[in-house]
């Protein structure tokens, strides 16, 4: 934990502060990339271009904070938060993809009062 201390102290990028914005983001963001692989199942572009710009914002933020906070930053932590970005955007766009191929049941997004036969087609509505 000494480690901790001395990155803050010399770099003035608390810790702590990054793992509590890393943490947060993760919930909604993969409610985000669920979104994603529902719009992509959909091909819903709208949807799709709105979540994704949702998923890239909450991505960012953590990396933004010790880009932002920090100081006296060695050279070497800019081309590695790019390269940390650039693979958190590819994983994204794999597990979306990934997520949009499942079966319907696992993806849709149920309409109230609608019965679904597993086969992407709509069997019947239910009864009052």
């Amino acid at each position: 934990m000494e480690w901790l201390a001395h990155i803050h102290a010399r770099y003035d990028v608390n810790p702590w502060v990054f793992l509590t914005l890393y943490a947060v983001h993760l919930p909604p963001c993969w409610y985000g990339v669920w979104r994603i692989a529902v719009a992509l199942r959909q091909r819903n572009h709208t949807s799709l271009r709105r979540w994704g710009i949702f998923v890239g914002a909450m991505v960012v933020i953590p990396y933004s904070y010790v880009l932002i906070a920090g100081r006296h930053l060695p050279w070497w932590v800019y081309p590695a938060v790019a390269c940390l970005l650039a693979l958190s955007a590819w994983e994204i766009v794999v597990k979306a993809r990934k997520l949009s191929r499942r079966t319907p049941l696992a993806c849709a997004v149920p309409r109230p009062g609608v019965e679904y036969d597993g086969n992407e087609t709509v069997s019947r509505e239910k009864d009052s």
